[in-house]
């Protein structure tokens, strides 16, 4: 495939036209992997993630910003082992084994999950994103009432988690789903194309018998199957 900011994890940026082994993994037994825009995770059965790609907006989480990473490089994390991991167009998420969930890279719309779109205004006027570079926990969990208040939703247990573009799903050990980022198009499943900063409850699944079992995310997109199927 395409390969300009080394996401292909070759150690260069040539265009590969069939299968490829990627000789630095070699002697690593991956589990599981996921592509973004231009940069790609790995991870491996010990619960180590290895990122290669695109890194302008820290989408690699290595600590800093750079415009290609040709060769997988392990992530800056030294939590519990990963179990899960996602990628949305310029930002990634990975969840530990003990359903703790962090994000990093491009927060434009609130996709990180942290409360704020990283938006600042630097030199000439221009608009910048303060970036998160290394893997940040996603703390807070809310459900919105009906007559609009903000209620916190306590111990989140991440189950699995999806990212779109610039918006993400998790799926928690109550069979609930919070979606935030972009909210254009509905693609959120809150009855509003608002933007979310932090995960917000989707009303649908909150209910005894109602839950969700399996989440997806397309480009700008969502997707869940219920428990009854």
């Amino acid at each position: 495939g395409r390969n300009e900011k080394g996401q292909l994890g070759h150690g260069d940026t040539k265009r590969v036209e069939a299968p490829k082994l990627i000789e630095v993994l070699g002697g690593e037994a991956i589990a599981l992997a996921a592509c973004g825009r231009n940069h790609t995770l790995a991870l491996t059965e010990s619960g180590s993630v290895f990122a290669f790609g695109e890194n302008k907006m820290g989408q690699l989480g290595l600590g800093n910003q750079t415009d290609a990473v040709p060769s997988p490089t392990q992530i800056m994390y030294n939590g519990q082992p990963i179990t899960k991991l996602a990628c949305g167009a310029e930002f990634s998420m990975i969840m530990d084994c003990k359903g703790n969930l962090y994000s990093f890279g491009c927060p434009e719309y609130g996709q990180l999950g942290h409360n704020s779109d990283g938006k600042f205004i630097a030199r000439a006027q221009r608009i910048e994103y303060d970036c998160e570079l290394v893997p940040r926990r996603v703390a807070i969990f809310i459900e919105k009432t009906k007559d609009g208040q903000i209620l916190p939703v306590p111990n989140v247990v991440v189950r699995d988690v999806a990212c779109g573009a610039n918006h993400t799903l998790v799926l928690d050990s109550q069979k609930r789903v919070f979606s935030w980022g972009f909210g254009g198009y509905g693609r959120l499943g809150h009855a509003e194309q608002k933007d979310e900063m932090v995960p917000r409850l989707v009303k649908l699944f909150d209910f005894p018998g109602r839950g969700a079992a399996q989440i997806y995310a397309g480009y700008t997109c969502s997707f869940a199957v219920s428990e009854t199927g």
